[in-house]
């Protein structure tokens, strides 16, 4: 019976590592990820105090469980949920201590995943053009129009 238990966690672990793809697969698969992950974000809804995190290669629970773990230590979360198939983490923060952006999306890349995207309260924010830097950029919010009885 261990042994068992013993070999189905080392091929769990085993679907859990990151194999390199050749770039021409990659760039394709990359393609159909983000419109399906487009797609998905259209349907998605947030909270006032959730956030989105997308993330590469979510496999399987114990993938999510990874980024959850890091993710809870930060202060204010109070729930994190997972959706494997979209690669997406929900994080949901205490009203009164919103989530920081950028610690969240270092907590997901230090559970040793790269974020895609992050969209919460704060703004949406995507990884930055110079692979070297590990900071997110801040996406440019559409205007707000401006209310014409304000100035009456």
């Amino acid at each position: 019976m261990h042994r068992q238990f013993w070999l189905a966690s080392i091929i769990a672990a085993s679907l859990c590592t990151a194999v390199p793809l050749s770039q021409a697969a990659e760039s394709s698969q990359g393609d159909s990820q983000t419109a399906k992950q487009e797609a998905k974000e259209k349907k998605l809804k947030l909270a006032k105090h959730e956030t989105a995190i997308y993330v590469t290669d979510m496999h399987c629970r114990s993938c999510a469980r990874k980024i959850a773990r890091k993710v809870f230590a930060l202060k204010g979360v109070k729930d994190v949920r997972h959706d494997v198939k979209a690669n997406l983490s929900i994080v949901v923060s205490q009203p009164k201590q919103p989530l920081d952006p950028l610690k969240a999306w270092a907590a997901v890349q230090s559970a040793g995943f790269k974020p895609t995207k992050l969209i919460g309260p704060a703004g949406t924010y995507v990884p930055h053009q110079d692979k070297d830097k590990k900071q997110p950029v801040k996406l440019a919010e559409k205007p707000k129009p401006k209310d014409d009885t304000a100035t009456q």
